[in-house]
């Protein structure tokens, strides 16, 4: 996704802030993750809770978190903010393998929900 695709749609600015705002503040132990990054993060994160998320969409979205750590790491802030809704939980496919910070954090999430249930 690129950040044409989302600058210009309002609520998913405005939801970027809000979550830029609150990973700030939460996450200060780790390393900063660029203003740009997280809201790709962010746009990401939006479109991977549409109702219908297309074979395309997941593709691209695996291609993009491959691309740099960084991408890692700004989506699992997003994701750790919002851990009820369960968005990687849901995520499957093998090419979560290859993305160590994301595999390792629906491992922890797959973890919790069996200590939790």
């Amino acid at each position: 996704m690129a950040r044409d695709d989302i600058e210009g749609n309002e609520v998913t600015n405005s939801a970027s802030q809000l979550f830029l705002t609150q990973a700030r503040s939460e996450t200060m132990d780790q390393a900063v993750v660029p203003d740009e990054i997280a809201e790709l993060a962010v746009g990401w994160f939006v479109r991977l809770r549409a109702p219908q998320v297309t074979e395309a969409v997941c593709g691209s979205f695996i291609r993009w978190l491959g691309e740099a750590q960084v991408h890692q790491q700004a989506f699992v802030e997003i994701i750790r903010l919002w851990e009820g809704l369960a968005v990687i939980k849901q995520m499957n496919f093998e090419e979560l393998y290859s993305l160590p910070q994301i595999w390792e954090f629906k491992q922890e999430l797959q973890a919790e929900a069996k200590v939790a249930g």
